[in-house]
């Protein structure tokens, strides 16, 4: 950019100073008008090349856009899936320990009522060995 900057500056410069020392002659003129639609030629091609250059910018820039965006989308479904597998190790974690406290808890009683009821058949029997 900045070279054409350069470029555009001193080519109208050289222009401008060949038009200041030839205006009186004629043959002088139509060489200035022909630098003239040189430089204008030159200008357009600049121009154009400026905005081919523009154009591959914008789809680079697109482009990684599109990428970036791609890659997110994928970053954020993976931590969902992540997210959900972690739920359902919890959950299955905690029906585990809630199943061995459970069972825990059942089998305390049952040896509770067990102790109770093989002493309550040992209190039978001593009244019945009594009568």
């Amino acid at each position: 950019m900045y070279l054409l900057k350069l470029h555009v500056f001193y080519g109208i410069n050289k222009l401008s100073r060949s038009v200041l020392l030839s205006q009186s002659d004629v043959s002088k003129t139509k060489l200035i008008k022909k630098h003239l639609q040189e430089e204008e030629r030159r200008q357009e091609i600049l121009l154009s090349l400026m905005k081919k250059e523009l154009e591959f910018v914008n789809r680079v820039n697109n482009k990684k856009a599109v990428q970036d965006e791609k890659r997110l989308l994928k970053a954020k479904l993976l931590e969902k899936k992540l997210t959900t597998a972690r739920v359902r190790k919890y959950h299955q974690e905690y029906c585990k320990r809630t199943k061995a406290r459970m069972t825990n808890k059942n089998f305390k009683e049952e040896t509770m009522f067990k102790k109770l009821f093989e002493k309550g058949l040992k209190i039978q029997k001593r009244k019945a060995f009594r009568c």
